[in-house]
């Protein structure tokens, strides 16, 4: 069932707790950036699918994501 979740702490509790076949991540967290989100479930071997969907456009950025182990990496209008 889809999950919205709006913070990085309950992010990182509710992507530990449960298993998801793909997570969509959006960058401009509140109190902690999206990026360090996927930094945290690729160092548990979390290996569901990410697209990251964001604002923020630049080549850096999605350079970053796709490093730190994005899947896919869309930028929103």
């Amino acid at each position: 069932m889809p999950r919205k979740i709006a913070d990085r702490p309950s992010a990182s509790a509710v992507i530990a707790a449960e298993n998801f076949d793909l997570v969509i991540l959006d960058l401009n967290l509140p109190e902690m950036d999206g990026l360090d989100v996927l930094r945290a479930m690729r160092a548990r071997q979390n290996q569901a699918a990410v697209l990251i969907m964001t604002a923020r456009g630049t080549q850096e950025e999605r350079v970053k994501g796709l490093d730190l182990g994005a899947d896919d990496y869309l930028i929103k209008p």
